[in-house]
């Protein structure tokens, strides 16, 4: 695993309640589940597929 790029997270709420959301991400998940594919093969931008580490 590598880091998402800080464009595509989001910090929510403040002090002991922060989290962090990635837009989208829900129907991602669905997405690949339907397709039985990885974030990568789903070519969403947050990924990194296509560059080299």
């Amino acid at each position: 695993p590598r880091p998402l790029p800080a464009g595509w997270v989001r910090a929510v709420g403040a002090g002991p309640d922060r989290h962090f959301v990635v837009p989208g991400v829900d129907r991602a998940v669905d997405t690949a589940a339907d397709r039985l594919a990885l974030f990568s093969e789903l070519a969403l931008p947050w990924t990194g597929a296509g560059t080299r580490a």
